[in-house]
């Protein structure tokens, strides 16, 4: 199986799904006030496009453990992609980016909505306080998909447990992911500490354990499924990083200068202050966190990245850890079903060599 091929061919279902499915919850809710209208209008940009990675994890992990409701599974996966976006508005907050997906975030659209319409108080306050009331409404709203998706309740109540322990490490990750960007020294030991807690559980471990609960998988299956997911999410991460420095920003969605002005620290950041020389190291430490750096710093910043070293680094580290997730399927676990595991074992291999 071609895990790229299958992806972006599953990715427009999801879309369709994902979009009446958010129109189908938020119809439920009863209101009739146009600003709060106006707020669902702008969370419905963020969930078009996307890899879809997410619901495809979950879509195909339901698969390998033999579901067929394929009707279910598609709601099912429309519930983790608009929970994937609210994690995204409450990120975006976090990190103070602009442009998510190619259209404004939400604090950016209610910033520039209180300039245009309101003399009272901040308009950055309020549009940050705004963002994360669309988020929470989002996260509760999303829930309901898979509450009326029609699964066994008793199913859907362990998924949601699941999802729920999987979230909270969300949470502890982001917050150390902040504490970060402000502590004077980070380890490797740390940044791939993170990676985990706020990734690898978050963009692996979950849709996969949730896939295969609403399956009927055993508990060592979700076991096994942990075994793998740990090290494929954190190779996605450290992925993820290099985009942040060396990606298209058309691509990405969002600007490719964001977590330098940040003064992100994670593997390849690390790696680079760790493998540069006294001249680049001084001279890195001072584009990093820089909010105000220019195309061409960040063009001197990437070339530093290369030459000490530290981008050959980071890509061997995240390939790694690809073939250890990798070894855990196709070695101990060929009962699975052949379409989820082909696809399971080989997207891991594609996420390392994306671009977007």
């Amino acid at each position: 199986m071609n895990a790229k091929k299958s992806l972006e061919l599953l990715a427009p279902v999801i879309d369709k799904v994902v979009e009446q499915t958010f129109t189908e919850e938020f119809n439920r809710v009863p209101y009739s006030n146009k600003f709060v209208k106006d707020l669902i209008d702008s969370i419905l940009p963020l969930t078009r496009g996307g890899k879809r990675l997410r619901g495809a994890l979950l879509y195909y992990s339901y698969l390998m453990f033999g579901g067929r409701d394929m009707d279910k599974i598609l709601k099912a996966a429309a519930f983790i992609e608009l929970i994937h976006i609210y994690i995204l508005i409450m990120d975006d907050v976090i990190d103070q980016d602009n442009v998510r997906h190619s259209v404004p975030t939400v604090h950016k659209v209610f910033n520039d909505y209180h300039l245009k319409n309101f003399k009272l108080k901040d308009s950055y306050h309020f549009g940050e306080s705004i963002a994360i009331c669309a988020g929470i409404t989002l996260n509760h709203v999303a829930e309901n998909i898979l509450f009326n998706a029609g699964f066994d309740p008793k199913l859907v109540i362990k998924a949601l447990k699941s999802f729920n322990k999987g979230l909270a490490y969300t949470g502890f990750g982001e917050a150390l992911d902040i504490v970060a960007e402000v502590k004077d020294s980070i380890t490797e030991r740390d940044a791939i500490q993170i990676n985990l807690l706020k990734t690898a559980k978050y963009t692996y471990e979950n849709p996969l354990h949730i896939g295969a609960i609403l399956a009927g998988a055993k508990v060592k299956d979700l076991e096994a499924l942990s075994e793998y997911a740990i090290p494929a999410g954190i190779a996605f991460q450290i992925q993820d990083d290099i985009l942040g420095m060396f990606g298209d920003a058309k691509k990405l969605g969002k600007p490719e200068d964001s977590d330098l002005k940040e003064g992100k620290r994670n593997v390849l950041i690390i790696g680079t202050l760790r493998m540069a020389n006294a001249t680049q190291r001084k001279r890195f430490l001072e584009l990093l966190g820089n909010p105000n750096i220019s195309k061409s710093e960040l063009e001197e910043a990437r070339t530093i990245i290369k030459d000490c070293g530290a981008f050959d680094y980071a890509k061997e580290k995240a390939k790694a850890y690809v073939r250890k997730a990798q070894a855990t399927i196709s070695t101990n676990h060929s009962h699975w079903e052949t379409e989820g595991r082909e696809f399971i074992e080989g997207i891991a291999d594609y996420m390392i060599n994306r671009e977007f």
